[in-house]
């Protein structure tokens, strides 16, 4: 999802993808905050942010990260798992994974570059 045909395209969108994700957990986390959803409430969460999925993949990464990661933390809340067990193990997996993808992506020789 995140590869692209463009060395500084792949390069803005794995670092979309982790703002994304980062931003995505804090606004999830003062929801839940906020809210204290829970059932009903929880599936009404979900609804704006599967369609804003939908709506921004091909528009804006950053915002469709944002999206993905709060449908995901309400969805899994949905079914019983701690939001805040969600929430560390989205950001951790998605830096960490992101982080190690973009070094190696920099210093992999690409084609038309001097080696």
């Amino acid at each position: 999802i995140v590869l692209r045909p463009d060395f500084e395209q792949t390069l803005v969108r794995g670092f979309s993808r982790m703002a994304g994700t980062v931003i995505g957990a804090g606004l999830t986390t003062l929801i839940g905050l906020w809210l204290r959803p829970s059932g009903i409430t929880l599936a009404l969460l979900t609804l704006p942010c599967a369609w804003l999925c939908f709506t921004s993949f091909k528009a804006n990464y950053a915002l469709y990260s944002v999206a993905i990661t709060a449908y995901i933390v309400f969805m899994l809340s949905f079914i019983g798992i701690p939001e805040s067990s969600v929430l560390f193990n989205r950001l951790a997996a998605t830096l960490s994974g992101g982080s190690f993808a973009l070094v190696v992506y920099s210093l992999w020789p690409r084609m038309g570059r001097p080696r």
